[in-house]
């Protein structure tokens, strides 16, 4: 654990270097005919509710669950979300960024650096934070309320755009977690949840017309936890569609795959597996009512997933609303 955290610190010093080095470097481009450094970006505020039977996912209304053989009775969460993302152009080709993508568990932080090789493609290197990652300090025990503890969650991220001018492109993901209070892992060692994730993406885009793109993409990812129960392989297939006019843009995400589990779950007697798919739309509309530089952004999705283990059946629904401005 110790030398997963010294690889995320080693990336975050280099980040921090580059960001120093091009800094200082776009002092000179006048000198050196390079274009001038430019900012922009953009800043939405709005809220996201949720609709889940997820006995995993932390929330004061998913407290209690009356049993371990049944996924939890269904819940709401709502919470307010600010997101930003910001761009740096200190050089022609390279472009300092930060934002808040959302995962799973809420809002991301991101920060990197993208470089474009012209011909060869364009690469981007980031590091990442999840500071609202919550789990149960023991998810199994019913009838009595359960106590949240946090978890440090960061990690590191390569992407590979337009790989050899073609549209293939590749994200590698290195996530390290560390959860705080890991009871149940102190219970039964096959369940404890610390370790290391490791993800591989390759998908290509392919543009159908001026205003339609899609990205088909498959992914595998290896957990490897302290505990041999929650290690597992995950395979998936997405897809990605867009729909880009000076208006609107849509973005629909469809994806399904598969995941299994290395040992026995010690409380069920099962090697856990389980299947899932699930989308989310998000519908952008720029300049509504003539109000230059902002946008309204509407989204909505649903995932399923189906266990051996009925205690990890889960259905969602989800939606959000933002309102943003681009500078």
């Amino acid at each position: 654990m110790l030398l997963s955290r010294a690889i995320i610190q080693v990336c975050a010093t280099i980040i921090l270097i580059l960001l120093i080095q091009f800094s200082a470097a776009s002092l000179s481009s006048a000198a050196d005919q390079q274009p001038a450094p430019r900012f922009s970006g953009n800043i939405q505020l709005g809220g996201m509710w949720s609709n889940s039977t997820s006995q995993l996912r932390v929330s004061d209304t998913n407290e209690t669950t009356p049993d371990l053989n049944s996924e939890a009775d269904s819940f709401n969460v709502v919470y307010p979300i600010v997101l930003f993302d910001l761009k740096y152009r200190v050089k022609e080709k390279t472009t300092l960024h930060a934002g808040t993508p959302i995962d799973e568990y809420g809002i991301r932080l991101n920060a990197g650096v993208a470089h474009d090789l012209g011909e060869p493609g364009q690469l981007d290197l980031s590091i990442f934070w999840s500071p609202m990652h919550q789990e149960w300090q023991d998810p199994y025990i019913a009838g009595q309320d359960r106590e949240e503890t946090s978890a440090f969650d960061a990690g590191i991220e390569l992407k590979y755009n337009r790989i050899l001018g073609t549209g293939f492109q590749f994200r590698g993901i290195y996530n390290y977690i560390d959860v705080d209070k890991d009871l149940s892992g102190d219970r039964f060692e096959d369940l404890q949840r610390d370790g290391t994730k490791y993800t591989a993406n390759i998908g290509y885009a392919i543009q159908l017309d001026r205003m339609n793109k899609i990205v088909p993409a498959v992914d595998f990812t290896r957990a490897q936890m302290d505990g041999a129960s929650n290690s597992y392989n995950r395979y998936r297939v997405l897809l990605n569609y867009v729909h880009l006019t000076r208006q609107y843009m849509l973005n629909v995400y469809i994806g399904g795959g598969a995941t299994q589990y290395d040992k026995q779950h010690p409380l069920y007697g099962k090697t856990r597996q389980a299947t899932g798919i699930g989308s989310f739309a998000i519908l952008t509309w720029f300049n509504p009512f003539d109000w230059q530089r902002t946008f309204f952004s509407l989204g909505a999705g649903a995932g399923y997933s189906d266990a051996n283990i009925e205690f990890y059946d889960s259905r969602s629904f989800s939606s959000l609303v933002t309102f943003g401005y681009k500078f």
